[in-house]
């Protein structure tokens, strides 16, 4: 059992706002490394890269690639809680703080 571990994503956010409405659809991935903390709890700090394709009602769209950093806080191996940071790409100006939460499956 290596302590690597390779993330594939696939997201969908949706939003409303201000008078408009955003869909993002996504796809990436992150490498990370699993640093056991107590049994049932790990940390995994990981880099990855994803392309994104945004579009907003009555406003046009905007795809791009976003590279970010995540810091894993790993449940039981089934909840994380996830902060972590996007760099600035063509499809965002500035660097943004982000946090997700997420039910892992598989292996």
């Amino acid at each position: 059992d290596t302590p690597f571990q390779v993330c594939p994503e696939v997201s969908a956010h949706f939003g409303t706002g201000n008078g408009a409405t955003s869909t993002a659809l996504g796809f990436g991935g992150s490498l990370g490394y699993r640093v056991e903390i107590q049994p049932g709890f790990h940390l995994v700090p990981a880099a990855g890269i994803r392309w994104m394709s945004t579009s907003v009602a009555h406003g046009g769209s905007v795809s791009g690639s976003e590279v970010f950093m995540n810091f894993g806080m790993v449940m039981n191996r089934v909840w994380s809680f996830v902060p972590g940071v996007l760099f600035p790409s063509p499809a965002s100006a500035k660097t943004r703080w982000t946090f997700g939460l997420a039910y892992n499956w598989g292996p």
